[in-house]
C-alpha cells in the first residue's frame, strides 16, 4: 500500500507558484502515481516495527534462555564435580 497524497491540494500549489493548471494537475498526478508508490504509509510502517518488535523479542528470549540454561548445567556440572 502506498501513501496517500492529496493531488487536488498539491495541484493548486503548483498552479500558486505559477505552472499552467495543466501542467500542474500533470505533475500532481506524476508525483502521486511514481514518487509516492514506493513510500510506505502509516500503517505499513507500524506493521514493520511490530514485526521487528516481535523478532527481538523473541531473539532476546531465546538469548536469556540458552544463558540460563548454560549457567545450570554449569552449576551443576561444579556441584557434581565438587562430589567427588
Amino acid at each position: 500500500m502506498s501513501a496517500h497524497v492529496d493531488t487536488l491540494k498539491l495541484a493548486k500549489a503548483l498552479e500558486d507558484a505559477g505552472h499552467k493548471p495543466a501542467m500542474a494537475q500533470g505533475m500532481a498526478r506524476a508525483i502521486s502515481d511514481i514518487a509516492m508508490r514506493d513510500v510506505p504509509s502509516s500503517s505499513d510502517v507500524r506493521e514493520a516495527v511490530r514485526e521487528a518488535v516481535h523478532t527481538m523479542t523473541v531473539r532476546v528470549g531465546l538469548m536469556i534462555g540458552s544463558s540460563t540454561l548454560a549457567l545450570i548445567v554449569a552449576v551443576v556440572g561444579s556441584l557434581v564435580s565438587l562430589s567427588r
